[in-house]
């Protein structure tokens, strides 16, 4: 048994966008699909996609995360909702797969000629969701 919180390194396949993520809309379908193209259109996910692409993933900016089935001892291969982060994990999903949003060419354009497209990334590790909600309540504070 672990001691939450805990950090590990994961593949951003065992990512999963949260359906309860408070910036979807109430009424917005919550598969998968729906939830990246709303966050694709909605931000300026072309912006964070250049970034990742040029710089790399900044390993001092863990997404915040919550394993998908209850678990005291996750893994890197366990599956985590993505608490915090749903807009990076989005980025990097499209920096591998443009066609996810066909829509925006740029997204393609800069996939093509990216010098990064990081297959994993840092995570914080909470037990369950309450949990991560005192680091989310500063984080959007602060």
């Amino acid at each position: 048994m672990v001691a939450f919180p805990i950090n590990l390194n994961v593949p951003i396949a065992n990512l999963l966008l949260d359906p309860q993520n408070p910036r979807l809309p109430p009424r917005a379908r919550k598969d998968d699909a729906t939830m990246l193209d709303y966050i694709a259109r909605e931000t300026s996910i072309d912006d964070l996609i250049e970034s990742i692409a040029r710089n790399g993933y900044f390993s001092s900016e863990p997404v915040v995360v919550f394993p998908a089935k209850p678990t005291k001892n996750p893994t890197d291969k366990t599956q985590f909702y993505v608490a915090e982060g749903n807009r990076r994990l989005s980025a990097l999903r499209l920096l591998h797969k443009p066609s996810l949003y066909p829509r925006r060419k740029r997204i393609a354009e800069i996939a093509k000629s990216a010098l990064h497209k990081p297959n994993v990334v840092p995570v914080i590790v909470y037990e369950k969701r309450q949990d991560t909600l005192p680091l989310l309540g500063y984080r959007h504070i602060t």
